[in-house]
């Protein structure tokens, strides 16, 4: 697997407001703007990864309450 040295700016398929959304992945952060527009929100990586735990515990809990 490469690790991310330096950053690498990629277009998405997933549009938001019928704009692309632009990803840069950053050695420590990732990095989002629709394209078009210079506004960006910066998120690192272990708090997408908490989240994602965070997310799924909750999925898990409500699949055990069913």
């Amino acid at each position: 697997m490469t690790i991310a040295t330096k950053p690498v700016t990629r277009e998405t398929a997933v549009l938001y407001r019928r704009r692309p959304l632009i990803i840069t992945v950053t050695p420590r952060t990732l990095v989002l703007r629709e394209k078009g527009r210079r506004d960006r929100l910066e998120i690192s990586f272990d708090v997408i990864y908490e989240l994602a735990l965070k997310r799924r515990f909750e999925r898990e809990r409500r699949e055990k309450r069913k």
